[in-house]
């Protein structure tokens, strides 16, 4: 079953928020993307995480790897 790319995307910061990750920290996109529920598709978590980028929740960076940060609010 297909969820909403908010419902996804909040499924993703789940996922940051059991990792006790906060806003100036890094996630590994790969662990992000091994957690996700295993009730969504890959559609899903790629609606996802293009919906917590665009609404600012997330920023994905690449260095050595990518990774994914929570946004700072005076990052906004």
């Amino acid at each position: 079953m297909t969820q909403s790319a908010e419902d996804c995307a909040r499924a993703i910061l789940r996922i940051f928020s059991s990792q006790d990750v906060r806003a100036g920290h890094a996630l590994m996109y790969s662990a992000v993307n091994v957690q996700f529920p295993e009730s969504y598709s890959a559609e899903d978590f790629a609606a996802g995480l293009a919906y917590a980028i665009d609404r600012e929740w997330l920023s994905r960076k690449k260095r050595r790897r990518e990774s994914l940060w929570p946004v700072l609010e005076s990052e906004k």
